[in-house]
């Protein structure tokens, strides 16, 4: 049903999906990636996108004291 609902929006929106292009989707189960910065952990599934991108960035930004910097840069 839940296929048959995607499709639905999917041609409604102009794709030219069909029902055999959600037979072959398979899910896995993986173990996420993690990273936190300022007392927020931001959690990630592989394969990597952008949020792992996000994660590399908080793992950057905890090595500066940024309750200490100006916001605007000045």
């Amino acid at each position: 049903m839940t296929a048959k609902d995607m499709l639905a929006s999917l041609i409604a929106m102009g794709g030219a999906h069909r029902l055999d292009d959600f037979a072959g989707c398979l899910a896995e189960y993986t173990d996420p990636v993690s990273g936190g910065c300022g007392g927020l952990d931001l959690w990630e599934h592989p394969p990597g996108g952008q949020g792992a991108t996000a994660i590399f960035m908080l793992n950057m930004l905890k090595h500066f004291d940024l309750a200490g910097m100006d916001p605007l840069g000045s």
